[in-house]
């Protein structure tokens, strides 16, 4: 029951779960996101039941795995960045805004990861992994305002430079994969 509160204050209302948060340990909000994530990715290994089995089995573990190495990820990421920046609150404060932060995430991107969906949504899937995205970051944003006592100021340049930073990195990159790609 506890989890389900959880999961409404992080989808309807961050500022008062992020507030609730503060003290939590890091092994409650890891728990909470392997709860969440085996939710996603068993619903999007059913949608995907209806493909192909093995395909339905690969992506269990490709979306459960994935859901927790990104998170990793996306924390040490976003730690960095904040330390850059000048906040000192500690690493497990920003491992508690992550994996918190990521719950519309957890509970809808199982529409735009299942096969099936995809397969009928096309474009719209996009769309709506997008939003989920978005709204994640924004819940990342009260996050650090809330978790690491930051200015509203602060908390937009780092939410700016760690978003866009990896896009830069990967546009950079791509363009200089194919520059060097045409030269041989």
């Amino acid at each position: 029951m506890k989890i389900i509160q959880k999961t409404k204050n992080f989808l309807i209302d961050p500022y008062s779960g992020f507030d609730k948060e503060k003290k939590t340990k890091i092994s409650e909000a890891f728990k909470y996101t392997l709860v969440l994530s085996l939710i996603t990715s068993i619903i999007s290994a059913i949608i995907n039941l209806s493909f192909n089995f093995i395909l339905a089995i690969q992506g269990f573990f490709a979306t459960y795995l994935g859901i927790v190495f990104l998170n990793i990820i996306w924390w040490l990421w976003l730690h960095f960045i904040s330390y850059i920046v000048g906040v000192r609150k500690g690493i497990k404060q920003t491992f508690k805004i992550v994996f918190y932060g990521n719950t519309p995430l957890y509970l809808f991107s199982w529409v735009c990861l299942g096969t099936g969906f995809n397969y009928f949504l096309g474009s719209l899937g996009l769309i709506l992994l997008t939003v989920l995205i978005i709204w994640s970051a924004l819940n990342h944003f009260t996050g650090l305002k809330k978790l690491h006592k930051i200015s509203t100021s602060r908390a937009v340049v780092i939410m700016i430079i760690s978003l866009i930073l990896p896009i830069v990195f990967l546009l950079f990159g791509e363009n200089l994969y194919f520059s060097l790609e045409s030269v041989s």
